[in-house]
Parts: structure tokens; C-alpha cells; sequence
């Protein structure tokens, strides 16, 4: 006769011989994350039995947390609400082709590269690659950009379109 498993990561089976029914997991931080949601009232339940308080230190960690969330998207709002002038830079394999603001009625620039010609669309404080000449066509694809960081890039042409957030 064989003895049981005895090992805690798994149940047995019913016979309390042979190999376990199924492994069991182990949930302590779940459980605990759990826990903490329903005594702030963020989740509906009846864990009365499993409740515990939080601890001082709990809530002012928490509140730390969330403070220094506020302040962050209070600092990244008011820089976006501020009006900083944004612009597009154009740069080819020669060095920057031009600088353009976002701002300002629709047009379009042309860029020639080793490729052949690439159209920049500028419309609604947004642009994008209207037309370039390279054979996969994946800078047309990557749609319109507006906020500071973000580029487009054709890479057979050899053009970079970037946002930049500041004047320089």
C-alpha cells in the first residue's frame, strides 16, 4: 500500500491514495487584496467573517498613493491646458527638412527622399503621412499623430516626422 500525499500544494483524491485530484493554490495575497477592497466599501460582499480592519499604516499608505496620483494628472493636465506650442519636425537622410506647427490651416508638404516623394498632411492640430513612395506603405498605416513624442516613420525613404512639445 502506498501512503498519501502528503505534500500542502496539492489535495488528495478521495480514496486518500495515489495521486492528487488536483493541485491546490494558494491565495494569501488575493485573498488579503480582497479583503482590503471590501472593508473600503469598493466591492459588494458578505465577507464578514473574513473581514479585517486596516491598520492606520494601511490608510496612509493608501492615501499616499492616491495623492501622488492626483498630482500627476494634475501636473500632466495642466501642462497639456497650458499651451505649450507644439510642433512637427520633418527630418530626411540630408538633416531636418522643416519645422511646422500643428496649429494652422490644412496643407501639405512634399519631401523627396532616395525612394521618391513623400506627402505630409497637416489638418486639426494633427498629422500624418498622406503619400510616400516606399513599397510597403507602413508609414501611411500608422495614422495621425498629435502628441509630443510620438513619430512616424518611413523607413525605405528615410523620413521622420516627430512632435515635439517645445519651441526649439
Amino acid at each position: 500500500m502506498r501512503a498519501p500525499y502528503t505534500h500542502t500544494c496539492f489535495a488528495q483524491n478521495r480514496s486518500g491514495i495515489g495521486p492528487p485530484a488536483r493541485r491546490r493554490r494558494h491565495r494569501k495575497g488575493f485573498t488579503l487584496a480582497l479583503l482590503n477592497l471590501v472593508s473600503l466599501g469598493l466591492f459588494p460582499g458578505s465577507f464578514h467573517s473574513l473581514e479585517g480592519s486596516m491598520t492606520k499604516r494601511d490608510r496612509t499608505l493608501i492615501f499616499a498613493v492616491m495623492a501622488v496620483a492626483a498630482i500627476t494628472a494634475a501636473y500632466f493636465g495642466f501642462l497639456r491646458l497650458s499651451g505649450a506650442p507644439v510642433t512637427a519636425v520633418i527630418t530626411t537622410e540630408r538633416g531636418e527638412a522643416a519645422r511646422e506647427s500643428l496649429s494652422g490651416p490644412h496643407r501639405t508638404i512634399t519631401v523627396t527622399g532616395p525612394v521618391g516623394k513623400s506627402i505630409i498632411e497637416f489638418q486639426d492640430s494633427r498629422v500624418h503621412m498622406l503619400w510616400s513612395d516606399c513599397p510597403d506603405k507602413i508609414c501611411m498605416k500608422m495614422g495621425w499623430i498629435a502628441e509630443a513624442g510620438q513619430v512616424v516613420v518611413c523607413m525605405p525613404n528615410k523620413v521622420v516626422i516627430s512632435i515635439r512639445g517645445d519651441a526649439r
